[in-house]
């Protein structure tokens, strides 16, 4: 009985160790390894482990204990070197099979981690159990290692494999915002605009505040040029990030495209108040207005932006050029004078000064601009040639001469030049101006203006020969000069407002355009009586083929037939003028001229008033209206629209002088009684202006 006793409690000691009655039972490397492992001293168990494994390389525990232990130690290499021991005894080992993918990737083998992982995902589906892995956490690392194996494929220039991996993650791992924000910016990048919209969406039902999903979906919007949908992640996203001025500009930006232009200038003024010190805020708030043609708006913005930026002169630039452009003289010469207080350029400032004046025909004015400035700056170009212009232009052609002189001996340019044979011409000195256009032409071969001037005084002396051909060469240039100014047309007024160069009034452009065509036109006419007949049409014939969307030149060559007496060529090319170039209003004029000396009244209106809406002050389009409406019954039509104009500017005077006159053919004198005060305090409120 004592033995049976004995003998029961010392196989219970061997089954409880520590609950032996006779002494404590030493652990075995094997347990003590895994006990230090699981109190986290990974560098104690090593060893343990180690003299474990000798004693016993048949123990499961030993393998998994000891390559588990190198892995928090850092030692990946030696980890899956003990794991890959351990499946050659254990094979179907799920356990050791997942310590040697983790070791890879440790070692940053990710394709081969990858390839593990995924032999472990199968093992766990397929029943395995490992210690603290469960299916879907190995589900999880399968999709981590993915989006690193997509990351690496981008970095190496292969979207396709990147593309290929982020949406296998986004099978495993649906629920984390990466794998949906890259995928779909991967797409993008891709040009995939509309499966990038898809992977956008996708991502944002889960997290429909994450603002990289947001701006994803707006750019494939964009690509898509879905405009009308980008309103939607625009306000979510300023929603979520109101105080980011990059946000609140794109949002802005799209209000305006989505023509909602009040709530838009709200986000801008928001944005300025949010953020006063914020360049590109007051930039992009400056083109919408300009886009609207707010000038008036232009010049609160700047004169708030003055405010938080009161050193910078290049706002008060800005300031005084759109006050310019508003036509606000005295308000644009103050700023000016601001500005030279400020950067102490005086020189410059009148200069600028000197324009503005030019710019109201207050020539003597800006004559006296210039000359202060010059007493500042004798040698300064821009003031010569603004002397020099105004000179010209009051037509006092000695001064004039000797001021191109100096300016020339300043600053020699092709324009100068010119500019200074012009005004010989004036002074009865043909060879000295055909000496300055020819050196205008050594500056600058391709000038018009130098060859035309030679052509009409080649032909004054009679060398119709030589005159023929640079009559061709100038209309050939003029024309070339005539395309690039119609190019610089379409510029936009804000793209025009950016430009430093541009400081007259927002019609310089249209102001360039009208000389360009007037020099076409001179040079152009230049031709018949340059050369033989013959001649003149082959010249026409290849500048039409040269230039086949030129509506000008098919007004010129309409012009030239039409003085021929071929009113049909005339007729088709007046047509061809005005369908190439709408706005032409001498191509609706010419086109009116001929439907009504062909008695085809009803044309001849429709282009007279197409004509008259692209030239409103022309005193030709009124007498035309005046005839034609006439003709056909039409004039009491014709004088509510003229009374309505009047009304609208009762300083109109033009207005006023052919609504009498239309009273009058009308038998409704008494109206025009009333009337003509009303004129006469027009034009004389106009003469005193």
């Amino acid at each position: 009985m004592v033995l049976r006793t004995l003998l029961t409690a010392w196989m219970l000691a061997l089954l409880l160790p520590g609950a032996s009655p006779l002494r404590a039972q030493t652990p075995t490397p094997l347990e003590a390894g895994l006990r230090l492992l699981d109190e986290g001293a990974d560098a104690g168990a090593i060893p343990l482990l180690q003299e474990a494994l000798r004693r016993d390389s048949l123990r499961r525990e030993a393998y998994t204990g000891l390559a588990l232990a190198y892995l928090r130690a850092g030692q990946p290499a030696r980890a899956r070197a003990i794991a890959d021991r351990g499946r050659r005894v254990f094979p179907d080992d799920a356990h050791l099979l997942q310590l040697g993918a983790e070791a890879l990737v440790q070692e940053e083998r990710v394709d081969e981690a990858l390839a593990r992982y995924r032999a472990v995902e199968d093992r766990l589906r397929a029943g395995a159990s490992i210690p603290g892995l469960t299916y879907a956490r190995a589900r999880r690392r399968v999709a981590d290692l993915l989006q690193v194996a997509g990351s690496a494929a981008y970095e190496a220039g292969d979207l396709e494999a990147a593309v290929q991996a982020y949406r296998e993650a986004r099978t495993r791992a649906p629920d984390v915002e990466d794998v949906h924000a890259n995928l779909a910016f991967l797409l993008l990048e891709q040009q995939d605009a509309a499966a990038a919209l898809t992977a956008a969406e996708r991502g944002l039902a889960h997290f429909p505040e994450s603002e990289r999903l947001l701006r994803f979906q707006a750019a494939a919007l964009l690509q898509l040029d879905r405009l009308d949908e980008l309103l939607a992640p625009y306000e979510a996203l300023y929603a979520l990030r109101p105080d980011d001025p990059a946000i609140g500009l794109a949002y802005a930006q799209v209000l305006l495209a989505s023509q909602q232009r009040l709530k838009a200038l709200g986000v801008f003024e928001t944005l300025l108040r949010r953020h006063p010190t914020e360049r590109s805020v007051y930039d992009a708030y400056i083109e919408a207005q300009l886009r609207a043609l707010n000038l008036k708006g232009v010049e609160n913005i700047l004169q708030y932006m003055r405010r938080h930026f009161p050193e910078e002169d290049e706002v008060l630039r800005r300031l005084a050029r759109v006050r310019v452009w508003q036509e606000e003289w005295d308000a644009a010469r103050a700023t000016y004078d601001t500005l030279a207080t400020l950067t102490g350029d005086r020189a410059t400032s009148l200069y600028l000064i000197g324009q503005t004046y030019e710019q109201q025909d207050s020539l003597r004015a800006a004559l006296d601009a210039y000359d202060e400035g010059l007493a500042l700056r004798p040698a300064d170009a821009d003031l010569l040639a603004g002397r020099a212009r105004v000179l010209e232009a009051m037509a006092r052609w000695e001064a004039a001469e000797a001021a191109y002189e100096a300016l020339l001996a300043t600053a020699p340019t092709a324009d100068a030049y010119a500019r200074l044979g012009h005004v010989l011409e004036q002074t009865q000195a043909p060879e000295r101006a055909a000496r300055a256009y020819r050196q205008a032409l050594a500056e600058d071969s391709t000038q018009a203006f130098p060859v035309y001037r030679l052509a009409v005084l080649a032909r004054a002396d009679g060398r119709m020969e030589q005159a023929c051909v640079l009559a061709t060469t100038a209309a050939t240039r003029a024309l070339q000069a005539l395309d690039r100014q119609q190019q610089a047309a379409h510029r936009t007024l804000e793209q025009r407002f950016a430009d430093p160069s541009l400081t007259a009034r927002p019609d310089l452009t249209r102001d360039r355009l009208e000389q360009a065509n007037t020099l076409a036109a001179d040079a152009f006419a230049e031709i018949a009586p340059a050369c033989p007949a013959s001649t003149a049409e082959a010249v026409h014939r290849r500048l039409l083929a040269a230039y086949p969307t030129s509506g000008t030149l098919h007004l010129l060559v309409g012009r030239y037939h039409l003085a021929q007496g071929d009113t049909a060529r005339a007729l088709a090319l007046a047509d061809q003028a005005a369908a190439l170039t709408p706005a032409l209003p001498e191509a609706h004029r010419l086109l009116a001229t001929l439907h009504e000396a062909r008695g085809d009244d009803r044309a001849a209106l429709l282009a007279a008033e197409r004509f008259h809406t692209l030239a409103p002050d022309d005193p030709d389009g009124f007498r035309r209206l005046l005839r034609l409406y006439r003709a056909q019954g039409g004039l009491a039509l014709l004088i509510a629209r003229w009374q309505a104009r009047f009304e609208a500017d009762p300083t109109d005077t033009t207005v006023c002088g052919f609504l009498l006159e239309a009273l009058h053919k009308a038998d409704r004198y008494d109206e025009a009684t009333a009337l003509a005060p009303r004129c006469d305090a027009a034009r004389q409120a106009a003469d005193g202006s």
